[in-house]
């Protein structure tokens, strides 16, 4: 079992963790991280400010693909909507990553609108073939896999063995462009209670040119420890 980053113990109920959910390991490592930059400067009011600074944004072409998720947001606090925009994204970085289109990093938008902004290193469309990894040959899995793939619909190469002792095939894939892999792929998740209701109101904008007068274009863009 994953230990959490924070243990914070509810005054109302010893067993709960009341920072189990509240404190990422990105966030503690962040303060840690100002924590030594406040160490190590001036005495500066600006540490105590609520509100920080942007950063600089560093324009330029990037020659990597910007996926843009938007949902209409929900008539809900933060508290309750955050924690869910967070696991969409996070279903989004697995579920892109899984398929090939080798995610770079993302960012959590929550305001009029629940925004969830990937850039990937790949762009809108995917080879119709895909690679699967099988078990290594010795595996007890082998012939069970080897079973499995052997003369499938779907298969377009193998099984076989690549440099090494791991078995491998060739698939077809059903979906090849980066928003019906999303939309198709987002119907085996939970999000959320409020967000799966809404689903299928999501939007999706696909470009390799970041609009740094979006906000969550200039979140992503301008992301610093401390400008």
């Amino acid at each position: 079992m994953r230990c959490p980053p924070a243990v914070i113990i509810d005054p109302t109920d010893p067993g709960r963790n009341a920072g189990g959910a509240a404190i990422s390991l990105e966030s503690l490592s962040k303060m840690k991280m100002l924590s030594k930059i406040f160490l190590s400067s001036p005495p500066s009011e600006k540490f105590f400010s609520m509100v920080q600074p942007e950063g600089e944004i560093f324009g330029g072409s990037r020659d990597s693909t910007f996926a843009l998720f938007t949902l209409p947001r929900p008539d809900e606090i933060d508290d309750v909507i955050y924690p869910q925009a967070v696991r969409l994204r996070n279903i989004l970085m697995g579920l892109l990553s899984r398929e090939g289109f080798l995610p770079i990093d993302s960012e959590v938008l929550v305001n009029e609108r629940v925004q969830i902004l990937v850039e990937c290193e790949r762009g809108g469309t995917l080879p119709r073939i895909k690679v699967h990894e099988g078990p290594p040959v010795d595996s007890k899995n082998a012939m069970d896999f080897y079973a499995k793939w052997k003369g499938r619909r779907r298969l377009r190469g193998g099984p076989y063995i690549r440099g090494g002792n791991r078995l491998y095939v060739d698939v077809e894939r059903s979906e090849v462009g980066l928003e019906e892999v999303v939309r198709n792929g987002l119907r085996q998740y939970n999000i959320g209670a409020h967000l799966n209701r809404l689903r299928d109101s999501l939007e999706i904008i696909i470009t390799a040119e970041p609009d740094s007068g979006m906000e969550i274009f200039r979140k992503y863009l301008s992301r610093q420890i401390w400008p």
